[in-house]
């Protein structure tokens, strides 16, 4: 179940290569039949540049390579446009940047914003990792719907 007003980790596929395509969405309204919300990620334009994907979509749960989705925090609406600002100034044309990375130094900046609740970054990337080791076989299989869970490090 998506909530209103709640952050994710989104984990797509990179098969057949190894490795998972990471992403932030924030999830405004509607349902996971309808959801509408905003997302953030940054994309490899060639093997040296990234570039910024952040926009509105009502198609989260569509890419065809979707593991699932983690919640990670609850924001209040009053804190949107920070919470944005903060996501969308996090570097990401750095020495050594992935999604990977940039993801964690985006939620590492919402969590030193008090946005969210945490143990350590670390527990957070293993358990994104678990998530996607556990649920990759069934995207194989295109088991649908794909999973959205509750982040056991993350406080909401």
């Amino acid at each position: 179940m998506l909530h209103p007003g709640s952050l994710y980790i989104v984990l797509h596929s990179q098969y057949p290569t190894a490795g998972y395509h990471w992403g932030l969405y924030l999830h405004l309204a509607g349902d996971t039949m309808s959801p509408y919300g905003r997302k953030f990620h940054i994309v490899n334009q060639n093997s040296l540049r990234w570039a910024t994907d952040f926009q509105d979509t009502r198609g989260v749960l569509k890419s065809k390579h979707l593991i699932g989705l983690i919640r990670i925090a609850s924001i209040p609406a009053y804190r949107f446009d920070y919470m944005k600002n903060l996501i969308e100034s996090t570097p990401y044309n750095t020495p050594g940047i992935t999604c990977r990375v940039w993801v964690l130094n985006a939620v590492r900046s919402l969590m030193v914003a008090g946005l969210v609740g945490y143990a350590d970054i670390r527990w957070l990337e293993n358990e994104v990792f678990r998530f996607g080791f556990a649920e990759e076989p069934a995207y194989l299989l295109g088991v649908k719907p794909r999973p959205i869970i509750q982040s056991r490090v993350c406080i909401c």
